[in-house]
């Protein structure tokens, strides 16, 4: 497992410095490697994207009361709230093996859960 690398305060405080006293010379340098490496950011971005998917399925429930499945948890709660949708407190229903399975838990649990949509097209529970 790789050791994360902590910035202190106070490095944080030169770079900033740097960057502000080298603004035109940092930007010029960004500009030239951005240049030399053109696939390379969308190359490494997929890599990492696809380095998060999980070999299992996840049925998890939102808070609001939504039901959904996914194999990158992470990103999955990243959607929801990009959306607006509250992904504090979401609650891992089941692991599946299969999308298959998954998809089946999914439904049984939203129909347990007697789900509908209510007028900002969310899904909550009836009480």
């Amino acid at each position: 497992m790789k050791k994360k690398r902590v910035i202190t305060e106070e490095r944080k405080a030169q770079m900033r410095a740097y960057n502000a006293a080298n603004k035109a010379k940092v930007s010029e340098i960004t500009k030239l490697w951005k240049k030399s490496n053109k696939g390379a950011e969308k190359v490494h971005r997929r890599r990492y994207l696809k380095s998060l998917a999980k070999d299992y399925t996840v049925v998890y429930m939102l808070p609001c009361g939504y039901v959904g499945m996914t194999n990158q948890p992470i990103l999955r709660m990243q959607q929801h709230r990009s959306v607006g949708r509250v992904t504090e407190g979401y609650v891992l229903l089941a692991t599946c093996p299969t999308k298959e399975e998954a998809r089946d838990l999914e439904a049984l649990y939203q129909s347990l859960n007697n789900l509908t949509v209510d007028d900002n097209t969310r899904l909550r529970p009836i009480l």
